[in-house]
């Protein structure tokens, strides 16, 4: 591994931080309006370290669709879509994600999106995580729902990952951030259960943020579980595909589906149908190439250990253990967490409306936001 360097930029010194600081180890049928609203009643429940936690909870900035211009499409689901805006008055660029109220009704998600509010509000306080993407706002309208967040320009792991494999030094990198945002995630009792490529947004510095936390539980803590299905197939682990109860260890295992991706350019499970992907995560062996270093190889095989028990992450130091692996004996976490690595790619952007690090299968549309109503 000595090949392997992370550039650091000048040490100022941090008293306060700890990266290895101990930490606390049915669908609703209510009416749509109250759906984000109840959120605001939820404690914050968040822990003051500096390091790996919240102190407050926030209020986030009230909104309107009249306050905003929709100026680009950046993705766009089953459920609604996210796009670039600016605030009129401010100029200020965010992301919006867009939720009909008719497909959150039909499908039961009321629950879910109220659990995606208050797990956002929990992150979103004075102390904001470096890794992870914030809240701005929420609002709604007699047929949609608002989340407004942080917007990168840098676009996501998926679209860079579609140029080819990452070198080493830069899965490393995104890796360690990683860690160190599931790491803040785990020590307050919340699972993100949907890490992967897509989720991973990249800022125009360089450095990562984790998003899209729809699928995220919180109050899961060393020794809870839950046993909802939910996430993405092709990182989803075996157990939440059997449909026993599961824990945060099923976040390590799809980093390291993530981590795989970015060393060797393709999934370590793959299939031509979702069947197949299936079979594969419960019965194949990942294939390693016989140059790939043995740390590597090792690091990715106990994340993608079948049993959670045994999986690297799953006990009760959680993060911990996956930072100590050999692997990331390069990292100096203290480095990651203060941003002084120096990241070693960065988009390339005109300008900060720039949408060319996004899928122009998205930007070239020029639908608007959603129907602006009486």
């Amino acid at each position: 591994m000595g090949e392997i360097t992370l550039v650091v930029l000048p040490r100022v010194s941090d008293p306060d931080f700890g990266p290895d600081a101990e930490h606390p180890s049915a669908p609703s049928n209510e009416s749509l309006p109250a759906v984000l609203d109840e959120a605001d009643k939820e404690p914050a429940g968040l822990s003051d370290n500096p390091y790996n936690a919240v102190a407050r909870k926030p209020t986030p900035e009230e909104m309107i669709l009249d306050d905003m211009h929709f100026l680009a499409m950046l993705g766009q689901g089953s459920s609604g879509k996210v796009a670039l805006i600016q605030m009129k008055k401010s100029r200020k660029l965010y992301a919006c994600k867009t939720l009909r109220k008719e497909f959150v009704s039909r499908n039961n998600e009321q629950e879910s999106v109220r659990r995606k509010k208050r797990i956002l509000l929990m992150l979103g306080t004075e102390y904001k995580h470096p890794f992870l993407c914030h809240l701005v706002a929420t609002f709604q309208t007699e047929t949609w729902l608002y989340f407004v967040t942080e917007y990168f320009a840098g676009g996501d792991l998926l679209f860079h990952l579609q140029n080819g494999q990452f070198s080493t030094q830069q899965a490393m990198f995104y890796a360690a951030e990683l860690c160190l945002a599931l790491k803040y995630l785990h020590g307050n009792g919340i699972i993100h259960r949907d890490v992967k490529a897509d989720k991973v947004l990249v800022a125009l510095d360089g450095h990562i943020k984790l998003a899209g936390f729809g699928c995220s539980k919180d109050d899961i803590w060393y020794g809870s579980t839950t046993t909802s299905f939910c996430g993405s197939l092709e990182f989803m682990a075996p157990e939440m595909l059997l449909d026993k109860a599961y824990g945060r260890s099923v976040d390590w295992w799809a980093l390291g589906i993530l981590l795989y991706q970015m060393l060797l350019a393709q999934s370590p499970f793959s299939g031509d149908d979702e069947d197949k992907i299936y079979d594969a995560i419960l019965t194949s062996e990942p294939l390693y190439p016989i140059h790939m270093a043995r740390d590597a190889v090792s690091v990715l095989q106990k994340l993608l250990t079948r049993d959670p028990e045994r999986r690297l992450g799953s006990g009760p130091t959680d993060a911990q253990e996956v930072m100590s692996h050999v692997w990331f004996e390069p990292v100096d976490w203290e480095d990651i967490y203060n941003k002084r690595v120096i990241p070693p790619f960065l988009p390339t952007v005109e300008s900060e409306m720039d949408t060319s690090n996004f899928d122009s299968a998205f930007t070239m549309q020029t639908s608007k936001l959603a129907p602006v109503e009486s």
